[in-house]
């Protein structure tokens, strides 16, 4: 059934709507909603036959819908049609120039934007600075044939995180924003960014699919601690919260001595006679707790160096790795790579740890799925295989899919737009459609 069409606003102070004449509903709607917002409204057939959608000025403005906004897609619930979905790109480093609202970065976004605009979506520009959190509203940017327009929109549909990788992540103010939209507005979140290990792992340990796969992992609390760990398992690892490996911490019994590898561009050796040495000369106990201390893993070997496997996971109805490569685990630049035969030469040994890498990406991804929100379609998880067999989760994260930026192909930009719309649709069941049309009494 075809769901996009041109929109035409005609002057009417009355809430009203025509349908257009290709758009079959299931039933009569009573309310028409545009991302948050929600308003009761008369719906009509064309009398004319027209395929556009007609909008009255009193309902544009009751639902805060963009006058310079083409065509729009329509989705029904009940007795709900949205318009859309509204779309908000969530990013930072906004600038005060209105041609180029993110700097160098806003050609690339207008790009994408103007495909998910194709399609019938609304997508806008925010920032935390936008957001009206007493009015239920954001002033976003949108991108027009005539460039950037600003305009008040209610609350999204959808958020997609856009913050620049790595450079601005302040992730604590965006973990904090995420669970708000969430939990309070029941808004889904699409690309959570990258994923925090420690949140991470805290919720997997709970999951019987994943939680066999998890090293015992632990913000730094104390030079115990880590000496309790370093007794357990002879070596620790500390990262940062985004997986990234900082250094290798050993302990040496017969000499008593502590010896670190750092993985810099410089992969030296040091040692120390105690954690405290080690804390005054390397790090210092300010830096030190914002680290991780994950248990060490006796990885396999080639060549005497250990070895990784890097999965691409995507969901296609189910979570299925699609790509695994083999590298040099905890290289600086990390471009070394290996072949499966490489590793393993025997076929009967490769093709069975091919498939228990498999199926672990399988079961991490939905446990990570289910446990950790927002929508994904791809994930990179680093697995490693120890000396007995047994794979390890070594870091998650979000896998930024290059379809979307900066060059989108139209065809997976449908089917993202389809599933973005999907999931706010989940999210708008028939105990949230209740809740609004109780919110209108």
């Amino acid at each position: 059934m075809k769901r996009h069409f041109k929109i035409e606003f005609f002057e009417e102070p009355k809430l009203e709507l025509y349908y257009p004449k290709d758009f079959t509903f299931k039933q009569k709607h009573q309310y028409a909603a545009f991302g948050s917002a929600l308003e009761e409204a008369v719906f009509l057939t064309h009398p004319d036959g027209r395929n556009v959608v007609r909008i009255s000025t009193g309902l544009r403005a009751a639902l805060e819908l963009p006058d310079f906004i083409s065509s729009i897609s329509l989705f029904e619930n009940g007795e709900i049609l949205f318009l859309g979905p509204l779309i908000g790109i969530y990013t930072s480093g906004f600038t005060p120039k209105q041609l180029t609202p993110i700097g160098p970065r806003s050609d690339l976004i207008a790009s994408s934007m103007s495909v998910h605009r194709a399609l019938g979506a609304v997508p806008f520009l925010f920032g935390k600075e936008h957001i009206d959190w007493e009015n239920g509203c954001i002033h976003g940017f949108f991108h027009t044939e005539e460039g950037w327009k600003k305009s008040t929109v209610p609350f999204p549909s959808i958020v997609m995180d856009r913050l620049p990788k790595r450079s601005s992540e302040n992730r604590h103010k965006s973990v904090l924003l995420k669970q708000k939209f969430e939990n309070d507005y029941l808004i889904s979140w699409y690309h959570p960014g990258f994923f925090s290990q420690l949140e991470l792992y805290e919720k997997l340990y709970n999951d019987s699919r994943a939680e066999q796969y998890l090293p015992e992992t632990h913000p730094f609390i104390s030079f115990s601690s880590v000496g309790r760990m370093l007794d357990d398992y002879g070596h620790v690892f500390l990262k940062g919260d985004d997986g990234h490996a900082a250094c290798q911490l050993l302990y040496h019994p017969k000499e008593r001595l502590y010896y670190c590898r750092l993985f810099d561009q410089t992969n030296k050796l040091l040692k120390f006679k105690s954690l405290e040495g080690f804390s005054r000369r390397v790090y210092g106990r300010k830096q030190l707790e914002k680290f991780l201390v994950q248990q060490g893993i006796r990885l396999i070997r080639k060549e005497n160096k250990a070895v990784d496997f890097h999965v691409v996971v995507n969901h296609n109805n189910t979570w299925e790795a699609d790509t695994i490569k083999v590298k040099y685990a905890y290289e600086q630049n990390g471009t070394n790579e290996l072949s499966f035969e490489d590793v393993f030469q025997d076929e009967e040994e490769r093709n069975k740890n091919l498939e228990k890498l498999k199926k672990a990406a399988s079961e991490i991804a939905s446990a990570i799925e289910d446990n950790i929100g927002g929508i994904l379609t791809g994930m990179k998880l680093e697995l490693g295989i120890d000396r007995d067999g047994r794979i390890w989760l070594l870091k998650a994260e979000e896998n930024c899919d290059p379809a979307l930026f900066p060059h989108p192909e139209l065809g997976h930009t449908d089917y993202l737009t389809k599933r973005l719309a999907g999931a706010f649709l989940l999210r708008s069941n028939k105990t949230l459609e209740n809740e609004l049309v109780l919110s209108k009494q």
